[in-house]
């Protein structure tokens, strides 16, 4: 609350008010709905899906809703005249669409790392949630100081040197990431996220960026916030994929290990011992009922499932961060060969 308090007080005092050259001041709000209700019925379905099934009733309920909502709001877009909240004009840039598309992609990265590379240290390596906070400095500083020198970076080296640059570095950052999920050392963890670090300074700045040109400076205020809109809507479905493969390689691995261990659990008491490393209540009355031979060997198991859905998680991560950089190399600021075209910095 202070910080965000601060933050305020700074955009009063400091921030001047924008404003575009229209006289039109509509908001789509039936736009608005539909997307959301659509993106919210998607996620809700793909949480819900690992745990009811995914020929469950109400998850086909649910990703049928989100697609006729989709659907809707197409439909309502390429229908509206004025005010819609994705013109038509503008998506109609091809390098615009393109910028969207790969930052949708490439923020998933972001997002599970900010979810699962916490629980990691918590769960794994025992730390409070304050040293999980300080752990992360490795990735957050890097993204700090790179994000800072990324827009003197793009005035010398241009958007497409930056952006690939900042795409591959997302994608080691996800390989290494996955790589160390089954290691207990937080000094695996370093180099994925500096890399990671490195990547979201890089990619993310410099995709507004190029978003904004292509789009043009008077329409610069909603480039970057549909470029934003992706950002977080990419981060929020994406994350609830990684998190629906977590759980599918999590439970499988810990359903394997049970199986092949002289220790006897029910499917409930399986997904219910899975909260053993975060000290929920029905994982506890589970092992309290056992030997200590056997309940050590049930959190052997659990953190073993822990690793396995986090390196496929993290694989998931770095496929979606691979075709990103695909798009990016290929379709953003230029053709490939842009990529070693001596630049004359600007005056």
């Amino acid at each position: 609350m202070p910080i965000a308090l601060l933050a305020s007080l700074a955009t009063l005092r400091f921030i001047t008010e924008s404003r575009v050259d229209t006289d039109d001041r509509s908001i789509d709000y039936t736009g608005v709905l539909a997307l959301s209700g659509g993106l919210v019925a998607l996620l809700v379905a793909l949480d819900e899906g690992t745990v009811r099934g995914w020929t469950d009733p109400l998850i086909l309920g649910l990703f049928a809703l989100c697609i006729l909502l989709l659907g809707t709001f197409a439909i309502i877009e390429r229908r509206s005249r004025t005010g819609a909240l994705i013109p038509r004009e503008v998506f109609a840039n091809r390098e615009f669409r393109t910028v969207c598309l790969s930052v949708l992609l490439m923020s998933v990265t972001f997002f599970s790392a900010l979810l699962y590379l916490p629980q990691f240290m918590t769960k794994i390596l025992g730390w409070s949630a304050l040293s999980a906070g300080l752990g992360l400095l490795p990735m957050m500083a890097t993204f700090a100081v790179t994000a800072f020198v990324a827009g003197t970076l793009y005035e010398r080296f241009g958007g497409k040197v930056l952006l690939s640059i900042g795409a591959l570095s997302l994608v080691v950052g996800a390989i290494l990431t996955a790589w160390s999920a089954t290691s207990s050392s937080w000094a695996a963890l370093v180099p994925g996220m500096a890399a990671l670090g490195l990547g979201v300074g890089l990619f993310l700045s410099s995709a507004t960026t190029a978003g904004v040109a292509a789009i043009g400076e008077a329409q610069s205020g909603l480039a970057g916030g549909l470029i934003y809109m992706f950002q977080i809507a990419g981060g929020s479905i994406g994350l609830a994929l990684t998190t629906s493969v977590y759980a599918i390689a999590s439970d499988r691995s810990v359903a394997t290990q049970i199986e092949d261990s002289p220790v006897s659990l029910t499917d409930k008491e399986q997904h219910a011992v899975q909260g053993l490393l975060a000290g929920t209540e029905s994982a506890s009355q589970i092992t309290n009922r056992m030997s200590e031979s056997a309940a050590k060997t049930v959190e052997s198991i659990v953190r073993d499932g822990f690793g396995s859905g986090l390196q496929w998680a993290f694989g998931f991560v770095a496929l979606l961060a691979i075709v990103g950089l695909l798009i990016t190399v290929t379709s953003i600021g230029g053709p490939v060969s842009a990529l070693w075209r001596r630049r004359t910095p600007r005056s």
